[in-house]
C-alpha cells in the first residue's frame, strides 16, 4: 500500500469511520498532508496535558506533594525564606500548647505558643513540635529576626525531615511521568507540523509485564512504507484493545486486550519524519489523539482540552497557592 494512502482508496468511504467518530476523521485528507501544517493551540495543550503519562504524573505529583507539605516541607520552606538572615536570641515563656491533627511516626505534633520581650515590647510566636518538650509556663530559648522582631521560632523544636524526604518519592515519580509525557507531546507536535503521513499495517502484538486497571498492556507493532520506498516499523503500547484496532466496529472498549484478538493487517494512520523515518508515531498513540475536520485540517477541540486540564490544573495551582501561603504572600 503506498505511503499516505487510506486503506479504502483515495476518496474512501467515511461511513464506518464516522460511526466510530461522528465529528472528526482519524485519517487526514490528502490536501492537508503537505508540511508545515497548522497545529491549533488547543491540540498542543491536549497533547501536553492528555495521555496516560501526563495525567498519571500530575495525579501522583499532586497527591504526593500533600505529604511533603504536611511532613515538614512547609516548615522547611518557611524557615528558608524567613530565617536565612541575621538572627538574635531571647528567652520566651510558653503560654499555650495546642493539639494538631498531624502525627509523624505515631508521635503527635503540637503547636507551642509563647511570648517574649525585645526592647521593651512583648511579642507572641508559635512553633510546631512533638509533645513532651515543654509545659505551660516553661521557659524556652527562641530566636527572632533582627529585621523583624515579631518573627520568631524555637530553633531546637523540630519534627524532623525524614517524613518530608520520604514523601518526596511520590512527587519525584510523578515528575518523571510528566516529563515523559511532555517529551512525547513535543515530538508529536513537531511530527504533526512537519512530518509525512502514512498508513501503518499491524504485523504483530505481544503482551508486556505491565498492567493498568488489572488489564494487560500489549505492544503493537506496525510497518509502513516511507517516501524512500523503504519499509519501517513503529510500535505503541496500550491496555485498551480498541485503540489500535483500525476501523473495526465490533470493539466496544469493554473487552480486555486478552479477550479481543486484533488480527494482523489492520491499518492505522501515522506520521513520520521524512528525513528520519525511524522517528514515527501512530496518531492514536499521541496524547489527545488528534483528529481532522472535513477540510483535512487538524481540528481543535476546546471541550476535550478542558477535561484534560482538570487534574494538571488542580495539582499545579493548588500547590502553587499553598506555596504562596507558606511564604505569606497570600
Amino acid at each position: 500500500m503506498p505511503a499516505g494512502k487510506r486503506p479504502d482508496g483515495d476518496e474512501g468511504d467515511d461511513e464506518g469511520m464516522m460511526e466510530r467518530d461522528p465529528v472528526y476523521n482519524r485519517w487526514p485528507k490528502h490536501s492537508s498532508t503537505d508540511p508545515p501544517r497548522h497545529v491549533p493551540m488547543s491540540v498542543r495543550l491536549r497533547m501536553r496535558c492528555g495521555g496516560f503519562a501526563s495525567q498519571f504524573g500530575w495525579l501522583f505529583f499532586g497527591f504526593g506533594m500533600v505529604f511533603v507539605w504536611v511532613f515538614g516541607g512547609a516548615t522547611a520552606l518557611h524557615n528558608l525564606v524567613f530565617f536565612s538572615g541575621e538572627l538574635a536570641s531571647a528567652e520566651a515563656t510558653v503560654t499555650e500548647i495546642a493539639e494538631t491533627n498531624v502525627e509523624i511516626n505515631d508521635r503527635e505534633v503540637y503547636r507551642y505558643v509563647y511570648s517574649y520581650e525585645v526592647e521593651g515590647r512583648t511579642y507572641t510566636g508559635a512553633t510546631k513540635g512533638f509533645g513532651g518538650r515543654y509545659q505551660v509556663d516553661d521557659t524556652a530559648n527562641i530566636e527572632y529576626c533582627v529585621d523583624d522582631h515579631a518573627r520568631s521560632r524555637i530553633p531546637d523544636m523540630s519534627i524532623g525531615s525524614f517524613g518530608m524526604y520520604f514523601g518526596m518519592i511520590l512527587p519525584v515519580v510523578g515528575l518523571g511521568f510528566i516529563l515523559a509525557g511532555q517529551r512525547k507531546a513535543r515530538n508529536g507536535g513537531r511530527l504533526l507540523r512537519d512530518g509525512k503521513f502514512a498508513t501503518g499495517t499491524l504485523i504483530g502484538r505481544e503482551p508486556t509485564n505491565t498492567t493498568i486497571n488489572k488489564q494487560r498492556v500489549f505492544k503493537y507493532t506496525f510497518e509502513f512504507q516511507a517516501d524512500d520506498n523503504q519499509i519501517y516499523t513503529v510500535s505503541a503500547r496500550s491496555h485498551l484493545p480498541h485503540r489500535f484496532a483500525g476501523e473495526a466496529t465490533d470493539v466496544t472498549g469493554n473487552e480486555s486486550a486478552e479477550e479481543f484478538d486484533i488480527p494482523n493487517g489492520v491499518n492505522e494512520p501515522l506520521v513520520y519524519d521524512q528525513y528520519n523515518p525511524l522517528d514515527a508515531v501512530l496518531l492514536d498513540d499521541l496524547p489527545g489523539e488528534p483528529r481532522f475536520d472535513a477540510h483535512g485540517d487538524i481540528a481543535g477541540n476546546v471541550g476535550g482540552l478542558l477535561l484534560r486540564l482538570i487534574i494538571p490544573g488542580a495539582a499545579f495551582f493548588g500547590h502553587f497557592f499553598w506555596l504562596l501561603h507558606v511564604i505569606e504572600i497570600v
